[in-house]
């Protein structure tokens, strides 16, 4: 009889993930609370559920005798994850792991008692705490005028903002305390105003790998919503292999068994601080895509082996990883106004180009797009990965000519 694997949600971000354990001989039962789950037409069995009524999907894991539940690149998937593989005695982080990779007050909480770089920070459950702590920091040695208000454990940058007066944390506490699943509070901390990054990796038998790391840059209009990510081993301006010491330190320390993780730095006065951390690959095809082809590592195949419980020898050594290789993950933008879309050229470029090695577009002709609110409304992006940076260069180039949204 052939194994069942359990994978939530259905969403596009899940498709990779199928595809693989189906390649591996595996039959899989997709997990969605809506008909239309784009990953349900590669499922062999259908759960419509909610991802965080795990009682439900644990009837339905219990009815299905699967020999695994998995997820990637989803933050909220992950405790429903850890308690019904630990109901099941599959293998899996535990609960409490599983809540330190997703409440972004238990990272902080981390970093401080393991001195590792964390900015000031304060669970506010009350817009009175979190107007005293914004105050606070005005008035503290850090002279903090920007502050940072965030729900613990929502995803996608849904309910982040970056706050500058009174009046502003007035008008977006209630929306971003909203986004807060299991505890009603959001997190304050102070603003750091660097650089960011991301940093991918895997916790092997042997300890946590780093492999890969990317400089991040923003929409203009929007301060805490990504735009560009650009990865490469090294890079002349900043120190890479500090960054891979400090997310190594914050991973084996954590005591987190396998899997993927996700993090996201900002760098200030020589140092980089932790954002926030997930037991998962990073969105938008990062973990199945840019990983794979920045490393040449079947990550994907070592992270199936851990979950159904067969044995991982995998050792990585950090100079194997080293290369002239980039990537780029690119959303596209719109105009100021936004507007409904006429036509788009260029798509046959990107459909035609080996370097690029996916894009998607969120919207169809006819349709009236705007400037994003939240990484769930980006209007599209494209993946590519090429053999060094020049020849990027080129290929991005060669994109901004070509591709074109036109409007009415």
């Amino acid at each position: 009889m052939t194994s069942m694997v359990m994978v939530m949600p259905g969403t596009v971000w899940q498709i990779p993930l199928i595809k693989k354990l189906k390649q591996r001989g595996y039959k899989v039962a997709v997990v969605h609370p809506y008909r239309d789950a784009p990953a349900f037409k590669y499922a062999d069995e259908i759960v419509f559920s909610d991802i965080l009524d795990r009682e439900a999907v644990l009837s339905a894991a219990r009815r299905l005798n699967v020999v695994a539940v998995m997820s990637d690149e989803c933050d909220i998937a992950t405790p429903t994850l850890a308690y019904v593989s630990s109901q099941l005695g599959l293998p899996s982080q535990t609960e409490k792991m599983a809540l330190l990779y997703t409440d972004k007050s238990k990272m902080r909480d981390f970093c401080r008692d393991h001195s590792l770089p964390c900015p000031a920070y304060q669970v506010c459950e009350s817009l009175d705490e979190a107007l005293s702590f914004f105050r606070g920091m005005k008035l503290s040695r850090i002279n903090a005028h920007k502050m940072v208000i965030k729900p613990i454990d929502a995803n996608s940058s849904r309910g982040v903002y970056t706050i500058d007066t009174e009046e502003e944390l007035r008008l977006v506490f209630d929306y971003s305390i909203g986004y807060s699943h299991h505890r009603h509070a959001v997190i304050c901390e102070q603003y750091i105003s660097g650089s960011e990054f991301s940093v991918d990796g895997i916790k092997l038998p042997g300890g946590h790998v780093c492999l890969a790391i990317s400089e991040k840059q923003q929409f203009e209009y929007n301060r805490n919503l990504d735009n560009y990510l650009f990865f490469s081993y090294d890079n002349p301006r900043y120190d890479y292999g500090r960054l891979r010491e400090i997310n190594n330190q914050f991973v084996d320390m954590s005591g987190l068994p396998f899997g993927f993780t996700h993090a996201e730095y900002r760098y200030e006065n020589g140092e980089f601080y932790l954002l926030e951390i997930g037991a998962r690959g990073g969105g938008n095809l990062i973990s199945s895509h840019i990983v794979p082809a920045m490393t040449g590592i079947d990550n994907y195949g070592i992270l199936i082996d851990m979950f159904v419980g067969n044995e991982v020898t995998d050792k990585v050594d950090q100079e194997q990883l080293r290369t002239d290789k980039v990537a780029v993950l690119k959303f596209f933008d719109t105009s100021k106004e936004g507007g409904i879309v006429r036509t788009v050229k260029g798509s046959d470029f990107l459909d035609l180009s080996p370097e690029v090695l996916y894009w998607q577009l969120n919207f169809k002709i006819g349709d009236r797009i705007q400037r994003p609110t939240d990484g769930g409304n980006r209007i599209g992006f494209y993946v590519a990965c090429t053999k060094n940076q020049e020849a990027m260069e080129n290929l991005q180039k060669e994109i901004d000519e070509k591709f074109v949204i036109e409007y009415e």
